[in-house]
């Protein structure tokens, strides 16, 4: 067994890279598979590509590929959209929509609301605190029906405590 740097690791091509997060799950895939995988993501042209080289919007899109790898039923993403342009994000979205089409359950984070409408069923604030004890926001599941807007709201827990806060 070869030790690899981060960076030996980075410089192989999304197919490699694929090939060898599966192997991590002891899954071997078949070339026919991991192109599939590759077309799936959109990335399918740029399968020989150096992954440190992708533009930042295809380095997302092979960062879900690379955590689906092993078909798991959650998937955990922690603001996977944030610093891509309006057009890599919307490029991001079909992937995610996909899995959940497929029945697997992911739990993200975002501070953009159109992504979070577009790929929940059910939206929850974070419990937010401002001076402790003073204002919290309780987390509240929303559910999204299409086309709606939900709204969410805060209110102090003592109101005399937070007439101090301005904005």
């Amino acid at each position: 067994v070869a030790d690899l740097t981060w960076s030996e690791v980075r410089s192989n091509g999304p197919a490699e890279l694929l090939e060898l997060y599966a192997a991590l799950y002891e899954i071997f895939l078949s070339r026919a598979q991991i192109l599939e995988l590759l077309d799936r993501f959109g990335l399918a042209q740029k399968a020989a590509a150096r992954a440190e080289q992708l533009p930042g919007g295809q380095q997302q899109r092979l960062s879900l590929a690379l955590a689906i790898v092993n078909d798991p039923r959650l998937v955990l993403l922690d603001e996977p959209t944030n610093g891509l342009d309006p057009q890599a994000r919307h490029n991001f979205w079909a992937p995610t929509e996909r899995n959940k089409q497929r029945g697997k359950t992911t739990i993200l984070t975002t501070h953009y609301m159109e992504e979070a409408y577009r790929l929940a069923d059910t939206i929850a604030n974070d419990t937010a605190r401002v001076r402790p004890a003073r204002l919290s926001i309780s987390p509240k599941p929303v559910r999204v029906e299409p086309g709606s807007s939900p709204r969410m709201s805060m209110r102090p827990q003592d109101a005399a405590a937070c007439s101090s806060i301005s904005a």
